[in-house]
């Protein structure tokens, strides 16, 4: 009986701790607020039911049943990081955060140093940090294929190779490569 109740405590858990992972997911992937309310209004909406519930079980007092309180409870987080979440949107589309989803065509930047520097948060990450094998990809398209929380995203170039990439080094359209500003005397202007 024991054993049954810890593998339930872990499966609880992990499952709660998925919901705040895809809260922090959704929040790179788009911009819009009821994206977050929606399920926090199905939330508040079943806590309550439950909670009230719970108090008609009691007999109609003050009594409350342990397993509504203990769900009631147990949501709170939850419910405050998807409204929180939800109402940082607006500021966030304010202030120009770029958002990405599975599917989309971005391009990497063409610029050397500016890939670089966009790796400077990944010192000593072997799978999230500059390698060669990623710079020869400058200025290539690639498909998003998953968004990670640490607003990095695994990128499928057209020849089927998977590599990770912060949203620093992503373009949303393809990038210009600027023309010297020096001409030799055998070119115009």
């Amino acid at each position: 009986m024991v054993f049954e109740i810890i593998e339930l405590i872990i499966i609880v858990i992990s499952i709660y701790g998925s919901a705040l992972e895809w809260v922090r997911v959704k929040d790179h992937k788009t911009n819009d607020k009821w994206e977050f309310f929606a399920p926090a209004i199905f939330l508040a909406a079943v806590v309550g039911f439950m909670f009230f519930t719970g108090l008609a079980a009691g007999g109609g007092g003050a009594m409350l049943s342990l397993s509504s309180l203990v769900c009631a409870v147990a949501a709170m987080p939850l419910l405050i990081a998807l409204v929180y979440t939800g109402s940082l949107q607006d500021a966030q589309l304010a202030a120009g955060v770029k958002t990405y989803t599975e599917g989309q065509l971005v391009w990497l930047t063409h610029d050397s140093k500016e890939f670089k520097d966009s790796f400077s948060r990944f010192t000593g990450d072997k799978l999230n940090g500059w390698n060669k094998i990623k710079e020869e990809r400058l200025g290539q398209s690639a498909t998003i294929k998953k968004i990670f929380a640490d607003k990095t995203v695994t990128l499928r170039f057209d020849d089927d190779v998977e590599l990770d990439f912060p949203f620093e080094s992503l373009k949303d359209s393809k990038p210009e490569r600027e023309e010297s500003a020096e001409k030799g005397w055998w070119e115009d202007g």
